[in-house]
């Protein structure tokens, strides 16, 4: 069946990249998926960092010097966070891995990504370890909220750990069986 592909996109950052696609990967079947590898510098936090430099440490205006500075390192730690995004996702058995980089809000970028690749699935990490109504930041709620496509919210260890320990389990130890008596 040509062209029935899964399209997926998976957006990595900073926070626990590792796990996000060890765990992304045992969880979706990627038997010849097109993979989308994505990271987004927000440009909103680029801003009101500018916006802090210009007014508070350097008087009115921020010197160009520093804004390209700033804008260089965002570029430099998306070119590594997908380079590492790549490495880790060498072995899977994927017909296509691609990267991209993209600025701007994150989880307003990501939607308008998914909906112009007409993907078919959207992979974001959570990164908060607590549980509950707030365990899910302000971007995977919005991409859940308004994505074109399905989401999956990949959990990492620590986030299991923390819903293990709080149901009065633990992940690795021996499961007790209840007899019949």
């Amino acid at each position: 069946m040509e062209g029935c592909a899964l399209k997926l996109i998976a957006a990595c950052d900073e926070h626990d990249l590792a796990p996000f696609l060890a765990n992304l990967a045992r969880t979706v079947p990627l038997a010849e998926a097109d993979v989308l590898l994505v990271h987004v510098i927000n440009s909103a936090r680029e801003e009101d960092w500018q916006r802090m430099a210009g007014h508070h440490w350097l008087g009115r205006h921020s010197a160009p010097r520093q804004d390209e500075r700033l804008h260089e390192a965002e570029t430099q730690a998306a070119r590594e966070i997908l380079g590492e995004a790549l490495a880790l996702s060498q072995e899977w058995p994927v017909a296509s891995c691609r990267t991209v980089d993209l600025h701007g809000n994150p989880e307003r970028e990501l939607v308008r990504l998914a909906l112009a690749e007409h993907a078919d699935l959207l992979a974001v990490g959570q990164h908060r370890v607590e549980l509950g109504p707030h365990a899910i930041g302000r971007c995977a709620r919005f991409v859940i909220d308004h994505a074109p496509c399905s989401v999956l919210l990949v959990r990492t260890e620590p986030i299991r750990a923390a819903a293990a320990e709080l149901l009065g389990h633990r992940l690795d130890g021996p499961r007790k069986e209840r007899g019949h008596s």
